[in-house]
């Protein structure tokens, strides 16, 4: 069994669980319930939103020929007084 199938279950009994305590008067248990439901709620809503992920509008031309940090790759390293 995998864990993506534990976790599945363990949270559909949790569910089931809250959705029996909220039944028999439990309130914070009902808070619970339509805090996790308005969530998954804006998640999807989010992604149907959001579309499929596309090309940056403004995306930054690469360099063709960029130059050297400090002279050539076989000069030795300025000392910085001559």
């Amino acid at each position: 069994m995998t864990y993506t199938r534990v976790a599945l279950v363990f949270g559909g009994l949790a569910v089931v669980a809250l959705c029996v305590l909220g039944a028999i008067g439990f309130k914070p248990a009902i808070a619970v319930l339509v805090t996790v439901a308005l969530l998954v709620l804006f998640v999807a809503a989010g992604n149907l939103i959001s579309g499929r992920p596309g090309q940056p509008r403004f995306a930054r031309p690469r360099d063709p020929d960029p130059e050297p940090a400090s002279g050539a790759p076989g000069d030795p390293p300025a000392t910085g007084a001559p």
